[in-house]
């Protein structure tokens, strides 16, 4: 009787906690949906008019929560697998912004990588005369005529949007500055990877360097070239503190900092952002892929120029925005320096592979394009009369064109508007015609909570219609149904297909093969750069008591060693746009042979690089160890040698390599070794021309490495002097 009573008691306990639990969920969707709703409502004319600047503030607030709120529910509701797929992008951008701390990322990034190359691969065969696929012979000539045609029809897109609103029409992208600060707050995971694509395209074993470095141009010109207030990603997080501030957004949290991915989110946004994190830490093994992602992201969208405009007449700093519009221009900017970037690379691959490598790599660059067209990169776009409508589209076009003699007058009442308009203005039948009818089915289909792409059931339109709704009967049962179909079709366009194998066959080989990595230390950290590894602390090194190396073989391996210890500095975004990444860029800069940012003049050069392709001291090295009989055409077979014949040297070389894996953890050694080597250049045998360049390369180089030890405290001076007393143990000539 006992143990009865005990289970009955039992059960009427989780009766009651199930009967809570669903109360609790169905309240907190009905507020949710109640905030959504408020959402759409515009400020009231006499807020306007008369409340000041404090009941503005308080409505943009009341907006942006209301946004919030909107955005948590429909993070909440959203399908299983997206939201599954969101919470792993989340995580995966976390981790790879914080690399040094989380190496086990790079497999997962290997994983994402193709994956996302499958699905954007399999979505473009569907249709490929319509994009980079219908290249397929590759020419320069072609390749040039599609890329000037795509940015001629942007900006006839532009051109046309700028008629439309001469002619009163609404904005196209906001429908209000609250909702263009959340936009931009939902875009900012994105914003906060700029220019990391391309992190890993000039390594010491790049086979295709002169390509390459012109790919790294666009990283650095992206970078600010060493002037931190043009570095691309601290311009919008100065916009977002800016946002946070005025009380516009309620945070502004660094792209490294792990509140970033706790907010709300697009999930398209975080899709694209790992992609472009996991094309830039592979690109020493994607290399192609990495220059076509690079040549289709620097061409100019039509969304980019709509943002710039609408910014402005919200009174929101736009200059990122318009500062991609100028900088990324097709004759002397990134997009010519990408797309030429692409045809040396590929030249060069025809030259020194035969054409039938040239014909894969040309493939390859196809999945970079394709990779960088298929992933929207914001929360949404404008809406786009241009774009060619599908059959559903075209029939509820039609359908409510029909519906609009019918509902004149009849939605007065209602203060909601889609796409900067009443529902009223956009059914006057006096102004319907078939291009209005579609802006307005275009413009409902962003519109949350009337739609939400997919999710018919969730969506207002849809519920208004059924029994029940104030719009029953309205629409007749095959009308709704067709609705219906619409709001589920446009789910497909973001939804992330899964297609193994799909990059796979289109290469032309197996996405899943592994690099052979050598057995001993430095020849495995030579050969994958970004190599998991459970490195010594800087306190257990036998750097102190390391021994120069005697043989030139040895020399041009501590050389090259010493040479890429700064590299891995960039491959955090948000890290780098700081006063610390600033100066190592200008250091690296040095090393490359750019001028290191001492004349106004020197900034972002463009196609001047692409002309005026200089030497560094990779390039120097190479001369100067070839002429002692050392020819050192690749780092990875360089380190194999060394490793047989030396290893003395390959211990103090693995070590350094270590050392580099977490860069902002061990930065004051790092720097120390190479001020230290930077110091040791002037006692080479360079030949006369070489020294004149060196010379240039090394007071420059110390000059940014001496305004990072002044700012620093005094321990972090003294790991400084340390790395540079092991340089000057470790360097021979």
């Amino acid at each position: 009787m006992k143990a009865e009573l005990s289970l009955a008691v039992a059960l009427l306990a989780y009766a009651a906690h199930a009967w809570w639990t669903w109360r609790a969920r169905l309240l907190a969707r009905a507020k949710a949906r109640r905030l959504s709703e408020e959402s759409f409502k515009p400020i009231p004319v006499e807020v306007e008019k008369l409340g000041g600047r404090r009941n503005r503030t308080e409505q943009r607030r009341r907006e942006e929560g209301t946004r919030e709120a909107e955005q948590r529910a429909a993070e909440a509701e959203m399908d299983e697998a997206t939201a599954r797929q969101l919470a792993l992008d989340k995580e995966l951008y976390h981790k790879l912004q914080n690399l040094e701390d989380h190496p086990d990322a790079l497999a997962l990034a290997q994983t994402r990588l193709v994956e996302l190359l499958d699905h954007t691969l399999h979505a473009a065969r569907a249709s490929p005369a319509s994009g980079i696929l219908s290249i397929s012979d590759y020419s320069p000539t072609a390749l040039k005529a599609y890329f000037d045609a795509a940015h001629a029809t942007n900006t006839e897109k532009y051109e046309a949007y700028l008629a439309r609103r001469r002619a009163g029409g609404a904005r196209e992208l906001f429908t209000s500055r609250a909702h263009a600060a959340h936009w931009l707050a939902q875009a900012a995971p994105v914003k906060y990877v700029d220019g990391g694509w391309l992190g890993t395209v000039l390594t010491p074993s790049c086979a295709h360097r002169q390509a390459a470095r012109l790919a790294w141009q666009v990283i650095s010109e992206e970078s600010g070239d060493g002037d931190l207030d043009k570095n691309h990603v601290y311009v919008y997080h100065r916009l977002i503190e800016s946002l946070a501030a005025s009380g516009e957004l309620g945070s502004a949290p660094r792209g490294d900092d792990a509140a970033l991915v706790d907010a709300p989110a697009a999930a398209r946004c975080y899709t694209a952002a790992v992609a472009q994190q996991c094309v830039g830490l592979l690109a020493a093994d994607y290399l192609p892929e990495a220059l076509g992602f690079n040549m289709a992201y620097e061409t100019l969208p039509y969304h980019l120029l709509v943002t710039v405009r609408e910014l402005k007449e919200l009174g929101i700093d736009n200059y990122y925005f318009a500062l991609h519009v100028t900088i990324d221009n097709p004759d002397s900017g990134h997009a010519a320096l990408s797309r030429v970037a692409v045809e040396r690379y590929l030249l060069d691959v025809q030259e020194t592979q035969g054409e039938a490598a040239a014909v894969r790599a040309w493939r390859k660059v196809q999945a970079g394009v394709v990779l960088a067209d298929g992933l929207p990169t914001t929360p949404c776009a404008p809406v786009d009369p241009t774009t060619p409508s599908s059959d559903t589209e075209t029939a509820v076009a039609d359908l409510m064109a029909r519906k609009s003699a019918a509902a004149a007058k009849m939605h007065c009442p209602s203060r909601a508007t889609i796409g900067g308009l009443t529902i009223e203005q956009w059914l006057d039948p006096a102004a319907m015609t078939a291009q209005r009818a579609l802006d307005f089915t275009r413009a409902l289909a962003q519109a949350r909570p009337w739609v939400y792409a997919g999710q018919a059931s969730r969506s207002r339109l849809v519920r208004e219609l059924e029994w029940g709704g104030r719009m029953f009967g309205a629409f007749s049962r095959d009308e709704t149904r067709l609705v219906k179909e619409w709001v589920e079709s446009l789910g497909q366009r973001n939804r992330i297909v899964a297609a193994p194998g799909e990059y796979a066959a289109f290469v032309g080989e197996d996405s899943d093969a592994k690099r052979q990595v050598p057995p001993g230390r430095f020849a495995a950290l030579a050969a994958d750069l970004l190599r998991p590894a459970a490195p010594a602390a800087p306190a257990d090194l036998t750097l102190d008591t390391a021994a120069p190396p005697s043989s030139p073989r040895s020399r041009a391996a501590v050389y090259t060693t010493l040479l890429s210890l700064l590299d891995h500095f960039p491959l955090a975004p948000a890290k780098f746009a700081t006063p610390l990444g600033a100066r190592v860029l200008r250091v690296l800069r040095a090393q490359l042979g750019f001028p290191a940012l001492h004349e106004t003049a020197d900034i972002c050069a463009g196609m001047d690089g692409a002309i005026d392709a200089g030497e560094g001291l990779w390039e120097l090295g190479t001369a100067l160890f070839a002429r002692q009989g050392v020819e050192v055409a690749s780092y990875a077979d360089l380190a194999r040698d060394v490793e047989a014949e030396d290893a003395a040297t390959a211990t103090t070389c693995a070590q350094l390599l270590e050392l580099r894996q977490r860069p902002y953890a061990n930065q004051a050694l790092l720097l120390g070794l190479s001020c230290g080597f930077t110091r040791l250049l002037q006692n080479a045998p360079w030949r006369a021309a070489e020294r004149a360049k060196v010379e240039q390369m090394r007071a420059d180089a110390l000059v940014a490495l001496g305004e990072v030890a002044v700012a620093a405290d005094s321990a972090w001076r003294a790991e400084y002097e340390r790395g540079a007393a092991i340089a000057q143990r470790v360097v021979a000539w």
